[in-house]
């Protein structure tokens, strides 16, 4: 069923933790390993990922400091009523929407600090990498802008372990645990402050986290871990979120050899031009409007795709 309301666009931001390619030979993506059962979403990530080839060579593999998510929503979730979240166990950069008066770089720190637990330095360095608008999911779209946080100019970035984030969080964890059915009767804030978000963080090669994007997409569950398994197994979840928005985030940034390229590219952007570049859906447009326009683009096939 479609909405019958207008639809909501809104800013988000998310900040991507970089560390530069070591030297290595080229990493090579096999369409064969990581496609199970036919594409059935609008966005196409064979041909975006593989063009007409049946392999892909990633040249630039840089670490990417990434969250797992956990796959409960514990705050919409009740003793009796289980809610999952988005993107349940996927891998993916921290990502939030705009407070009111907020710039979108402290939207992206904010993010960060509050789904990994780390606090940024107030010297912290980050660039506008690439600015994109979502499809509209539940009658509302996101323009995504995506900050580049590199280690070069982040000494603070060289000793962080994800080891380190990782007690954190398995503290975290164990607070909310402790609180057993009694967390439901928490007022709001206290929820906040307890509920898990991400399961873990993991410093990743881009190779490996452009299989995972990829593979969300398959028609068959491909699952990234143990982890991801027995939640969907526990919560009864049939398939997999698409991550189609990371992977064009990865596959973008895989382009650059090196941080001196990537900067360059990023000094050349200004917000407001990017913004009004990539805009393609506007504020209060009728949903028969966004469906023609979603038509036109290639990337409706149906519109029953665009749920509540």
């Amino acid at each position: 069923m479609t909405s019958s309301l207008p639809i909501r666009v809104k800013h988000a931001s998310t900040l991507i933790c970089l560390r530069p390619p070591p030297p290595s030979k080229p990493t090579t993506l096999h369409l064969s390993s990581l496609l199970s059962g036919p594409n059935t979403w609008s966005d196409d990530p064979v041909s975006h990922l593989f063009g007409t080839s049946e392999t892909r060579s990633i040249k630039n593999n840089w670490s990417l400091l990434m969250g797992q998510n956990v796959c409960q929503n514990y705050l919409r979730s009740s003793s009796n009523l289980i809610t999952t979240m988005r993107y349940p166990a996927e891998y993916k950069f921290p990502v939030g929407t705009l407070n009111s008066s907020e710039t979108n770089s402290n939207a992206a720190k904010r993010e960060f600090e509050e789904e990994f637990l780390t606090s940024i330095p107030n010297n912290c360095r980050l660039r506008l990498f690439k600015v994109s608008q979502t499809r509209p999911i539940k009658g509302v779209s996101y323009i995504m802008s995506n900050y580049v946080c590199l280690e070069s100019e982040n000494p603070w970035l060289s000793c962080l372990k994800s080891s380190d984030i990782n007690k954190r969080l398995r503290l975290k964890r164990s607070r909310f645990d402790s609180k057993g059915d009694d967390f439901y009767r928490l007022d709001d804030e206290e929820k906040e402050s307890l509920s898990p978000e991400v399961e873990q963080v993991n410093w990743l090669q881009i190779s490996e986290a452009i299989s995972y994007a990829f593979t969300s997409m398959n028609s068959k569950p491909t699952f990234i871990n143990p982890y991801q398994e027995s939640e969907f197994k526990r919560l009864n979840i049939k398939k997999r979120d698409p991550m189609f928005v990371n992977l064009t985030i990865l596959t973008a940034l895989e382009r650059f050899k090196n941080e001196n390229e990537l900067i360059e590219h990023c000094k050349g952007l200004r917000w407001e031009e990017e913004v009004e570049r990539v805009r393609w859906l506007d504020d209060g447009m009728e949903i028969e409007d966004v469906e023609r326009v979603l038509m036109e683009r290639g990337v409706l096939r149906d519109k029953s795709e665009l749920k509540t």
